[in-house]
């Protein structure tokens, strides 16, 4: 049996992923056409990859995954975040990232060993995020979509458990 605070924990990457999957989406398509819509556009796709990996996970739980009405209020109120802000922004969060995984980590050793798999998915696809976060930062976009291309692959095999 799961802790209370693994439950909570979880909860609320759930959401977190939720918020990320509408944010960045959006953020995504009001760039096309930018050398950084590489980023957003790569990003997205890993959250759209993560998403069924989640609710597959959630369901074992018995955690709903539909976003909350604050979950979808801050995701669009993100989105709407000026394009000239965009990058200021992303350089904050990818510092609150680091800062979220460590507690990410905690949650993963909370968690039972029949698990582990998507937990160090979990933990992976977060150290994934500040990858590309960092890159976006340091405007390396072209590698950003092979790191992301790469992750989704390695990450795709048939017979997961999660």
């Amino acid at each position: 049996m799961v802790s209370k605070k693994f439950i909570k924990g979880i909860k609320y990457e759930i959401a977190n992923r939720a918020f990320a999957l509408d944010s960045i989406g959006r953020i995504s398509n009001r760039v096309k056409g930018r050398p950084e819509y590489l980023f957003w556009h790569s990003y997205e796709r890993l959250e759209i990859f993560s998403a069924t990996k989640y609710a597959k996970f959630a369901e074992k739980l018995g955690l709903d995954v539909t976003p909350s009405f604050y979950t979808k209020s801050r995701a669009w109120s993100t989105s709407l975040i000026p394009t000239l802000l965009l990058d200021p922004t992303l350089k904050l969060v990818c510092f609150l990232t680091k800062i979220y995984l460590k507690d990410l980590k905690k949650v993963r050793e909370l968690g039972n060993i029949e698990d582990k798999d998507f937990l160090d998915y979990m933990v992976a696809q977060e150290e994934l995020q500040i990858e590309l976060m960092e890159l976006a930062i340091s405007r390396k976009y072209n590698e950003i979509v092979h790191k992301t291309d790469s992750f989704i692959l390695s990450n795709s095999c048939e017979n997961s458990t999660y």
